[in-house]
């Protein structure tokens, strides 16, 4: 029952939306996390334990590490924990797709990212503990979030799930968002992967260059329309359900420089990169090798985010090398540039990593470019 399916749209979401709002108040997100496990269950009913386990684990972890004030051994073991479990929970899905060509579960990149944010909160202090289950379960697995994200910190949540304010203005912005998601996934991003099929299959049978690169462009762009039509759509469900989701998509293609990209681009996953990973490495207080280092990491693991594979690895150096380029060579001449050409600039280089994305292998991601 995807977010797309008539099931969903005509029976599932009006049924909610009743039964959401002939709630009181007070119990509402008792509500709202009953309909997010009935999502989970009727999508993908053998995972669903997995993912309330999952998120009872980091809770009970969190409480551990709140417990454990003065003791920085046990904290760091426990944050460990933490980390060790939701990596090897997303590595093992991952690597299942890629050798035996299983399916992913439902919310299984997402959840586990959530929940390992929210005990890094925790063992640094930047937020306070959550002792209510149902709060936390709504905000690890609202079902509106489970496909493509966003990735939200439990400040970003907390108000709306524990004070909701449902509106007629909510509702509508609601309604127009989750319809214009809807749009952008049935309409444009379905139609131009279905181009982008049609040019695959062309190359295959006879390679040129204009058929490689109309290969590439409508494979970016029919990705871009995917995830954020389905972005709109889990902000629209938000808005439905009294939550406020934080922007994921940006106008991206409208960026002077890579790294403006990407800080416009699935801004939640970047946001969770530099916040968790980058900085908790140092940033760039520890000199220009550690920064160079830190950001190399902190791009391959946003390109692994996407899917265990080489090229994804190999599109996150990519990525990281050309915003070090333009941090410590290029930053004041694209500055200097016309408008249009650091845009044409940073089109040509993004095609150029989608190259790199959509191969099968590294020698045909090459092949692509050269």
């Amino acid at each position: 029952m995807a977010l797309t399916s008539l099931t969903f749209i005509f029976l599932f979401l009006p049924a909610s939306l009743l039964f959401y709002y002939i709630t009181p108040n007070r119990y509402k997100k008792y509500i709202l996390t009953g309909i997010s496990l009935s999502f989970i269950y009727l999508n993908d009913p053998k995972h669903v334990l997995l993912a309330l386990v999952s998120c009872f684990a980091d809770y009970y972890i969190s409480i551990l590490i709140l417990r454990a004030k003065r003791n920085k051994l046990q904290r760091r073991l426990l944050l460990s924990l933490s980390i060790i479990k939701n990596i090897s929970i997303v590595l093992w899905f991952g690597i299942s797709k890629q050798i035996l060509g299983t399916q992913m579960p439902l919310g299984v990149l997402i959840y586990p990212l959530t929940s390992m944010s929210y005990v890094a909160d925790i063992y640094r202090g930047d937020e306070p503990i959550e002792y209510n289950f149902a709060n936390y379960i709504l905000f690890c697995l609202f079902f509106g979030k489970l496909i493509a994200g966003p990735i939200v910190q439990y400040g970003d949540l907390k108000e709306y799930i524990i004070y909701p304010k449902p509106s007629l203005s909510g509702m509508s912005k609601g309604m127009i968002l989750f319809i214009s998601g809807l749009a952008k996934k049935v309409l444009l991003s379905e139609a131009i992967l279905n181009i982008y099929s049609g040019f695959k299959m062309a190359v295959l049978q006879q390679e040129t260059v204009i058929g490689i690169w109309l290969m590439i462009i409508t494979f970016s762009i029919g990705m871009y329309f995917c995830l954020s039509g389905y972005w709109d759509m889990a902000r629209g469900l938000g808005f439905l359900f009294s939550l406020r989701l934080p922007v994921n998509y940006y106008y991206p293609f409208q960026s002077i420089c890579v790294g403006e990209f990407f800080s416009r681009y699935n801004v939640t996953v970047t946001k969770f990169t530099n916040r968790y990973i980058y900085f908790f490495l140092g940033g760039d207080t520890n000199g220009v090798l550690a920064n160079i280092i830190n950001t190399l990491l902190s791009t391959m693991i946003l390109g692994i985010w996407f899917g265990i594979n080489i090229n994804y690895l190999l599109w996150g150096i990519y990525i990281g090398t050309i915003i070090l380029i333009e941090r410590y060579w290029l930053n004041k001449r694209i500055v200097k540039l016309p408008y249009i050409v650091s845009r044409i600039y940073t089109v040509v280089l993004i095609m150029l990593s989608f190259a790199i994305f959509e191969a099968s292998n590294i020698k045909v991601g090459i092949h692509y470019i050269m």
